[in-house]
């Protein structure tokens, strides 16, 4: 009988009682486990010595649980990921699962649950690793991650720096020898279920959206192509590479770190961005934090385009909810409603997350949280900073409106009345300002 692999777990957890608790759940089980209390200990611990198995609290000091999953799997793609947390809600748990997460857990944790998602990283961990062994690259469900090296193309993979909607998203150079660095997403799928071609439809959704619109603030797109490998195939979109980081990596910063006018201009930014969209008559449809990239001077790039609504897209007849539910308006998650609002609906619900550093909805279960988008308000600015710009609460509290004929007609209206925010000012509301809130009327905050 072939000796059982002691594979290393590796806990990150600030709560000593929660390290102490999972140690002793792991007691007689066929892992070496080593444990930290923060995210930048566990990147340093895995420079030395990758573990096989990572599992981690989300609401850390400092590095995140989430910004921690995303730099092990890009640096250590191999490495199974488990999210545990108290403070979760389902647009977390999406963003964990997108990102390659085995499994979200929701604290309190219950023993047997724990010991079977363990269980299940580990089978994993062990298929990809006959795989790799089998020369076969790594493989993520219908999605196959390929390894950093290949050629795809006319590019060199370099390593992975994220996850798309699709796939996983490499630094690239171009094997001519130029030094400019690209952006590849590689979208590389098994077989012909329905599934893969909802899949492929996307990504080609992506590539025709991008090839339409041409704006500072989205992403530029560079190339595309195809490939046939045996029983796979593989489709590829390669863009400029933007150093930037994802916007919700800003989030809880002070004010020192991210200004309340950088907060402002990335705004506009995206308001721009939507604009041109827009005028091409598509919709983003998936305007989130992640999808909003962020440099050190905060200039944005608008990215992800997979799930957008095109005028002719098929997408639109897929009776599911498309994009990520939070940002998603009460018209859409109701009835389906599709049009430019919606986008402007998300940029408020980014907005009001990236000003106040909390979300204004939360659910247990996905229909909680439909519940809550389709029936609550948000809790209105100035109840939690009494100091914050009526103006600037007028402006989010327009694209949050649940009624989409009192928000915006146009992203470029959102861009003229930042043009006219003064964020140091923060006097009462004057008659012009008062004005314009009866006139668009509606309850918005509660």
């Amino acid at each position: 009988m072939a000796a059982v692999q002691r594979l290393s777990i590796l806990l990150v957890d600030d709560e000593p009682a929660i390290v102490d608790l999972f140690r002793l759940w792991l007691t007689g089980m066929p892992y070496d486990v080593f444990s930290v209390n923060s995210g930048a200990e566990a990147l340093a611990l895995m420079a030395g010595h990758p573990c096989n198995i990572l599992i981690a609290d989300v609401m850390m000091p400092g590095i995140s649980g989430l910004d921690l999953l995303r730099r092990v799997k890009a640096r250590y793609p191999g490495t199974q990921l488990i999210i545990v947390t108290g403070h979760g809600n389902v647009d977390m748990a999406v963003d964990a699962l997108k990102l390659g997460a085995v499994d979200f857990l929701q604290k309190p944790v219950e023993k047997d649950k724990f010991r079977a998602t363990i269980k299940c990283a580990a089978e994993k961990y062990s298929e990809d690793r006959r795989h790799a062994e089998a020369g076969e690259d790594d493989f993520a469900g219908l999605v196959k991650i390929i390894r950093p090296g290949r050629i795809i193309g006319k590019y060199q993979l370099d390593h992975i720096i994220g996850f798309g909607s699709q796939g996983a998203v490499y630094l690239a150079h171009n094997v001519s020898g130029e030094e400019r660095k690209y952006a590849i997403k590689i979208q590389q799928l098994m077989g012909n279920s329905s599934e893969t071609q909802k899949i492929m439809a996307r990504f080609y959704n992506e590539v025709a959206a991008l090839k339409k619109v041409h704006h500072p603030n989205i992403v530029r797109m560079i190339d595309s192509g195809y490939e046939s490998h045996g029983a796979s195939n593989i489709v590829y979109l390669v863009t400029e590479f933007f150093d930037g980081r994802p916007l919700d990596d800003f989030f809880g910063k002070s004010e020192a770190e991210f200004p309340l006018d950088a907060k402002a201009a990335i705004i506009y930014q995206t308001a721009g961005a939507l604009q041109e969209i827009h005028r091409h008559g598509f919709t983003h449809r998936d305007i989130k934090p992640s999808n909003i990239l962020v440099d050190r001077q905060f200039n944005i790039k608008l990215t992800d385009f997979g799930v957008c609504r095109l005028p002719d897209s098929g997408l639109t007849a897929m009776h599911k909810v498309i994009g990520t539910p939070l940002f998603l308006p009460p018209e859409y998650v109701a009835d389906g409603e599709v049009g430019p609002k919606l986008d402007i609906y998300s940029l408020g619900m980014v907005s009001y997350m990236m000003f106040l550093n909390i979300t204004p909805f939360t659910g247990e279960t996905y229909n909680d949280l439909i519940y809550k988008i389709i029936n609550e308000y948000p809790l209105e600015p100035k109840k939690i900073f009494p100091e914050f710009s009526p103006d600037l609460q007028y402006i989010i509290g327009r694209m949050l409106n649940k009624k989409p004929s009192r928000r915006y007609d146009h992203a470029a209206e959102i861009c003229a009345d930042l043009e006219k925010l003064s964020l140091r000012n923060h006097s009462a509301m004057g008659f012009f300002q008062a004005l314009k809130t009866r006139l668009a009327g509606g309850k918005v905050w509660k």
